[in-house]
């Protein structure tokens, strides 16, 4: 596989929104995984760094969301979608899957700890209405 190839093959990955840039390493990895790229590890790593700067450049086409990235109103939203579970940890799953929904809808990268981070936030949500109503 051409060098070229290798490049075009790791923007593709840089552009997924379900994709976040950790290390040279873990994108070679999401190379074998998401295109079947599987040659030589030191090469394409080094093809990787050489490019770091244009990779770098298109990987930051997909903005990461920050806490003003879902509004209040779209939490309580997800809190009356989620409240009807019993179960927490379905009620937390089902959350999750709206929070990632919503922010690829907005065109942001789907970063895991910001889904925490709002998952905790409907989890508050919930509690505080439940208080607020005696239960």
């Amino acid at each position: 596989m051409s060098e070229r190839e290798i490049l075009e093959a790791a923007k593709e990955v840089l552009l997924e929104q379900d994709y976040v840039f950790s290390t040279w390493k873990s994108l070679r990895i999401a190379l074998g995984l998401r295109k079947g790229i599987y040659e030589d590890k030191k090469v394409v790593e080094d093809i990787l760094r050489r490019h770091s700067k244009e990779l770098l450049e298109v990987y930051r086409q997909i903005p990461e969301p920050d806490e003003g990235s879902i509004s209040e109103e779209e939490l309580q939203m997800i809190k009356e979608e989620v409240k009807g579970g019993k179960d927490r940890w379905v009620r937390r799953y089902r959350a999750r899957e709206l929070v990632r929904r919503l922010l690829r809808e907005k065109g942001f990268r789907v970063v895991d700890s910001f889904v925490e981070r709002m998952v905790r936030k409907v989890e508050r949500l919930l509690e505080e209405e439940m208080q607020g109503v005696g239960v």
